[in-house]
C-alpha cells in the first residue's frame, strides 16, 4: 500500500475541508494517507512514506517548504505541488530539489504559467466540500434572480444594467470604504437612474446567508480575477441549496466531466466575459430553466481517479530510477 504525506497550510479552512475529504477518497482505493500542517524533516526520515503532497493556496512557498520539498526528494520520495490561486508567469526553481516531480492547477489556463517547470502537470482543483439539502422549500421560479460578486468597485454593477433582478455582494469592497459610504454611492446610483430599481446591494454575511437559504438564484461566478479558494466557497454555497451557477470556460475546466453548458450550469468566455455575458441573457430569454443537480461523487470522482494515476506515474518513475543500473552500488 502506498503510504502518502499530505501538507497543507494551517490558516486555510477551505482547502482543509477540500483535503479531508480527498484523503477520506484515497483511502476508499487503497492508499494509505496521513495528513500534517508541518514541516519537520525528522518526520520524512523516520517513516516509510513514498510520496509527499504539498496543498498550498499560493506562491511563494516559506522557506520551511521549500527545504521539506528538497529533503523529501534527497531521501527519494516523490513530491507533488498543488497550486489553487496562479494568475502570474512564475520562474523555474533555480535548484533541482526546489522543483516538485509533479504539479497540479486548479484550472487549464494556469498550466501556462508554469512552462519552464521540467515536472509532470495536471489539473486539480478544490473539491466542494457539500452535502445537497432539501430544496423543496425554495421558490423555484421561471426567472430566477442573479446573485453577482463585486471584485473591485462598485462601478462594475453598470456592466449589468440590463439584467433583471439582481443582487450585488460587495462585502469584498468593505476592504476599502465603509458601510455608510457604500450606501451612499449607490443611493446616488439610484437617484440618477443609472441602474434599476430591481438591482440590490448586499453587504452583510447575514443577507447573503438569507438569500442562499429563502430564494432560488443564478450565481454568477465567471469573475476571471476571482481566486479560485473563493470560487470553491461559492460554488459550495450554491450547490448545496441546488442553485444554478454561470462559470467562464477557464473555471469549468476543473470539472470539466460534471459541467454541460445550457443544462446544468451555463459557461461564458473568460475573454470578455461581461459581454459575453449579457449576450446569453438574451439568448436564454426564451428557454426553459435549467435544474442543477449534482452529487458530490459526479465532481470528485474523475479528479480522484486522475490524482491516483499521477501518484501511479510519478511513483514509477522514482521506483525505476532508484533500481537502475546507474543507481546501483558496485562492489
Amino acid at each position: 500500500m502506498n503510504q502518502i504525506l499530505i501538507y497543507s497550510r494551517v490558516k486555510n479552512t477551505q482547502i482543509n475541508k477540500s483535503i479531508e475529504s480527498l484523503c477520506e477518497k484515497l483511502n476508499q482505493i487503497g492508499y494509505n494517507t496521513e495528513q500534517t500542517h508541518v514541516t519537520h524533516l525528522a518526520r520524512l526520515f523516520l517513516n516509510p512514506y513514498q510520496a509527499v503532497h504539498l496543498f498550498i493556496e499560493e506562491l511563494p512557498l516559506s522557506m520551511n517548504e521549500l527545504f521539506f520539498i528538497s529533503f523529501a526528494k534527497t531521501l527519494g520520495k516523490a513530491t507533488i505541488l498543488s497550486l489553487f490561486n496562479t494568475h502570474e508567469k512564475v520562474s523555474k526553481p533555480r535548484l533541482t530539489l526546489f522543483c516538485p516531480d509533479a504539479l497540479t492547477v486548479s484550472q487549464t489556463n494556469h498550466l501556462q504559467f508554469f512552462r519552464d517547470w521540467n515536472c509532470a502537470k495536471s489539473l486539480l482543483p478544490l473539491f466542494p466540500f457539500y452535502k445537497l439539502q432539501n430544496i423543496s422549500e425554495l421558490s423555484v421560479t421561471e426567472n430566477r434572480p442573479y446573485l453577482i460578486p463585486l471584485e473591485k468597485s462598485l462601478d462594475e454593477v453598470f456592466n449589468f444594467k440590463h439584467l433583471p433582478e439582481t443582487y450585488f455582494d460587495g462585502r469584498t469592497l468593505l476592504k476599502k470604504y465603509s458601510t455608510t459610504d457604500l450606501r451612499k454611492k449607490w443611493n446616488t446610483f439610484l437617484k440618477l437612474h443609472q441602474i434599476k430599481n430591481e438591482h440590490h446591494l448586499i453587504l452583510s454575511d447575514e443577507k447573503i446567508n438569507q438569500l442562499f437559504a429563502e430564494q432560488s438564484l443564478k450565481v454568477v461566478l465567471a469573475i476571471p480575477e476571482l481566486k479560485h479558494t473563493i470560487f470553491t466557497t461559492w460554488l459550495e454555497k450554491a450547490l448545496t441549496k441546488n442553485h444554478l451557477v454561470i462559470l467562464n470556460d477557464f473555471q469549468a475546466t476543473g470539472f470539466s466531466q460534471s459541467w454541460t453548458s445550457g443544462q446544468n450550469c451555463q459557461v461564458v468566455s473568460s475573454m470578455h466575459w461581461p459581454k459575453h455575458f449579457n449576450q446569453l441573457i438574451e439568448q436564454n430569454k426564451s428557454n426553459p430553466e435549467m435544474i442543477s443537480r449534482f452529487k458530490i461523487s459526479e465532481l470528485s470522482e474523475p479528479l480522484i481517479n486522475e490524482l491516483s494515476r499521477l501518484y501511479t506515474k510519478i511513483l514509477h518513475q522514482k521506483t525505476s530510477l532508484l533500481s537502475s543500473e546507474s543507481a546501483k552500488m558496485k562492489s
